[in-house]
Protein backbone atom coordinates (compact mmCIF):
# COMPACT_ATOMS: atom_id res chain seq x y z
CA UNK A 1 0.00 0.00 0.00
CA UNK A 2 1.24 3.47 -0.93
CA UNK A 3 0.47 6.41 1.29
CA UNK A 4 0.53 9.87 -0.25
CA UNK A 5 0.73 12.86 2.04
CA UNK A 6 -1.53 15.72 1.09
CA UNK A 7 0.43 18.92 0.86
CA UNK A 8 -1.58 22.00 -0.09
CA UNK A 9 -0.15 24.25 -2.76
CA UNK A 10 1.19 27.54 -1.52
CA UNK A 11 -0.15 30.33 -3.71
CA UNK A 12 2.27 31.71 -6.27
CA UNK A 13 1.48 35.16 -4.83
CA UNK A 14 3.05 34.11 -1.51
CA UNK A 15 6.44 33.39 -3.10
CA UNK A 16 8.05 36.51 -4.56
CA UNK A 17 10.96 34.61 -6.06
CA UNK A 18 8.61 32.27 -7.93
CA UNK A 19 6.50 35.21 -9.18
CA UNK A 20 9.66 36.89 -10.45
CA UNK A 21 10.78 33.74 -12.30
CA UNK A 22 7.36 33.37 -13.94
CA UNK A 23 7.23 37.05 -14.97
CA UNK A 24 10.71 36.83 -16.49
CA UNK A 25 9.83 33.59 -18.33
CA UNK A 26 6.75 35.34 -19.78
CA UNK A 27 8.70 38.43 -20.83
CA UNK A 28 6.78 40.81 -18.55
CA UNK A 29 8.70 44.05 -17.91
CA UNK A 30 8.57 46.25 -14.84
CA UNK A 31 6.97 49.03 -16.94
CA UNK A 32 4.06 46.78 -18.05
CA UNK A 33 0.52 47.19 -16.74
CA UNK A 34 -0.17 44.05 -14.69
CA UNK A 35 -3.66 43.38 -13.37
CA UNK A 36 -3.62 40.90 -10.50
CA UNK A 37 -6.89 39.10 -9.83
CA UNK A 38 -8.24 36.64 -7.27
CA UNK A 39 -8.07 36.18 -3.51
CA UNK A 40 -4.25 36.43 -3.44
CA UNK A 41 -4.19 39.60 -5.56
CA UNK A 42 -3.48 42.14 -2.77
CA UNK A 43 -0.49 40.14 -1.53
CA UNK A 44 0.93 39.76 -5.05
CA UNK A 45 0.37 43.43 -5.97
CA UNK A 46 2.08 44.62 -2.78
CA UNK A 47 5.10 42.43 -3.44
CA UNK A 48 5.29 43.47 -7.09
CA UNK A 49 5.00 47.18 -6.22
CA UNK A 50 7.77 46.84 -3.66
CA UNK A 51 10.04 45.26 -6.28
CA UNK A 52 9.75 47.80 -9.07
CA UNK A 53 6.54 46.69 -10.81
CA UNK A 54 4.87 50.03 -10.14
CA UNK A 55 1.99 49.39 -12.56
CA UNK A 56 0.79 46.24 -10.82
CA UNK A 57 -2.81 46.79 -9.70
CA UNK A 58 -5.45 44.68 -8.00
CA UNK A 59 -8.52 44.06 -10.17
CA UNK A 60 -11.69 43.59 -8.12
CA UNK A 61 -14.26 44.65 -10.73
CA UNK A 62 -14.05 44.85 -14.49
CA UNK A 63 -12.34 48.09 -15.59
CA UNK A 64 -14.52 50.69 -17.34
CA UNK A 65 -14.83 50.95 -21.12
CA UNK A 66 -12.05 53.56 -21.47
CA UNK A 67 -9.51 51.55 -19.46
CA UNK A 68 -6.22 50.65 -21.09
CA UNK A 69 -5.87 46.92 -21.87
CA UNK A 70 -3.43 45.16 -19.57
CA UNK A 71 -0.06 43.90 -20.74
CA UNK A 72 -0.35 40.98 -18.32
CA UNK A 73 -2.87 39.36 -16.00
CA UNK A 74 -1.64 37.41 -13.00
CA UNK A 75 -3.81 34.85 -11.23
CA UNK A 76 -1.59 34.13 -8.25
CA UNK A 77 -3.40 31.24 -6.58
CA UNK A 78 -4.53 27.81 -7.76
CA UNK A 79 -7.35 28.22 -10.27
CA UNK A 80 -9.44 25.56 -11.98
CA UNK A 81 -10.49 25.78 -15.62
CA UNK A 82 -14.12 26.49 -14.66
CA UNK A 83 -13.04 29.57 -12.62
CA UNK A 84 -10.90 31.07 -15.37
CA UNK A 85 -13.54 32.92 -17.41
CA UNK A 86 -14.90 34.73 -14.35
CA UNK A 87 -11.44 35.83 -13.18
CA UNK A 88 -10.48 37.06 -16.65
CA UNK A 89 -13.78 38.96 -16.89
CA UNK A 90 -12.90 40.79 -13.66
CA UNK A 91 -9.34 41.49 -14.92
CA UNK A 92 -10.56 43.11 -18.14
CA UNK A 93 -9.04 43.27 -21.60
CA UNK A 94 -5.52 42.21 -22.51
CA UNK A 95 -3.48 43.56 -25.42
CA UNK A 96 -3.10 41.30 -28.43
CA UNK A 97 0.10 39.39 -27.61
CA UNK A 98 -0.51 40.19 -23.92
CA UNK A 99 -0.04 37.41 -21.41
CA UNK A 100 -2.00 35.57 -18.73
CA UNK A 101 -0.01 33.95 -15.94
CA UNK A 102 -2.01 31.43 -13.98
CA UNK A 103 -1.28 28.99 -11.24
CA UNK A 104 -3.34 25.88 -11.86
CA UNK A 105 -4.59 23.20 -9.57
CA UNK A 106 -2.84 19.89 -9.79
CA UNK A 107 -4.78 17.21 -11.61
CA UNK A 108 -4.22 13.56 -12.23
CA UNK A 109 -2.62 12.60 -15.51
CA UNK A 110 -2.65 16.16 -16.80
CA UNK A 111 -6.42 16.46 -17.15
CA UNK A 112 -6.45 19.80 -15.30
CA UNK A 113 -3.79 21.17 -17.66
CA UNK A 114 -5.75 19.98 -20.70
CA UNK A 115 -9.00 21.50 -19.41
CA UNK A 116 -7.22 24.79 -18.74
CA UNK A 117 -5.62 24.88 -22.20
CA UNK A 118 -9.09 24.31 -23.76
CA UNK A 119 -10.64 27.07 -21.62
CA UNK A 120 -7.85 29.47 -22.56
CA UNK A 121 -8.36 28.67 -26.25
CA UNK A 122 -12.07 29.47 -26.02
CA UNK A 123 -11.20 32.83 -24.45
CA UNK A 124 -8.75 33.82 -27.22
CA UNK A 125 -5.47 32.70 -25.65
CA UNK A 126 -2.90 30.10 -26.67
CA UNK A 127 -1.15 28.17 -23.92
CA UNK A 128 2.47 29.00 -24.64
CA UNK A 129 4.36 27.38 -21.80
CA UNK A 130 3.79 25.38 -18.65
CA UNK A 131 6.19 25.72 -15.74
CA UNK A 132 6.50 23.86 -12.49
CA UNK A 133 7.95 26.05 -9.75
CA UNK A 134 8.37 24.31 -6.40
CA UNK A 135 5.47 21.98 -7.17
CA UNK A 136 3.22 24.79 -8.44
CA UNK A 137 2.02 24.26 -12.01
CA UNK A 138 1.87 27.63 -13.79
CA UNK A 139 0.52 28.36 -17.29
CA UNK A 140 1.77 31.17 -19.49
CA UNK A 141 -0.72 31.97 -22.25
CA UNK A 142 -0.66 34.66 -24.97
CA UNK A 143 -3.62 36.54 -26.39
CA UNK A 144 -3.95 35.52 -30.03
CA UNK A 145 -7.03 37.54 -30.87
CA UNK A 146 -10.42 38.26 -29.46
CA UNK A 147 -13.00 35.45 -29.26
CA UNK A 148 -15.74 37.76 -30.58
CA UNK A 149 -13.75 38.34 -33.80
CA UNK A 150 -14.16 34.67 -34.72
CA UNK A 151 -17.92 34.84 -34.21
CA UNK A 152 -18.29 37.90 -36.46
CA UNK A 153 -16.33 36.34 -39.34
Amino acid sequence: MTIHLYQPLQPLAADGGAMMRVLIAAGVDKADLIRVVGPSAPLAALWLSGHGYERAVVARVRPGGGARPADAILIGQPCAADELAELLEIAGDVHVDGVVLEQTRQGRGGEEAEALANALGQLGFRAQRRLNDKGRPVFIARRIGFPTARKAA
